[in-house]
């Protein structure tokens, strides 16, 4: 769950995920509208390297935290733009 900025001013909740799936680190972000239990999703998805019995690579930390950014970038435009 993403903190929302303006939670005091009726912002909506911001759900985000990010997994490892068939070698590709995926982010989603799911947005609950406000008319219509309508929900908007944004995915984000990059290659990542194997990481099978393995420490975490630096490439694909920095990939997780890259798409987390975004995702969370995404969460904020829209609070701002139609949260009002």
């Amino acid at each position: 769950l993403l903190r929302a900025k303006d939670a005091d001013k009726g912002a909506g909740a911001k759900y985000e995920a990010i997994w490892l799936e068939d070698k590709l680190v995926k982010g989603q972000l799911w947005i609950p509208t406000k008319t219509n239990g309508v929900i908007v999703r944004a995915r984000i998805v990059a290659d990542a390297p194997a990481t099978a019995g393995k420490p975490v690579p630096a490439a694909l930390e920095k990939s997780i935290e890259t798409i987390d950014r975004e995702l969370t970038g995404l969460a904020t435009i829209w609070e701002t733009d139609y949260d009002r």
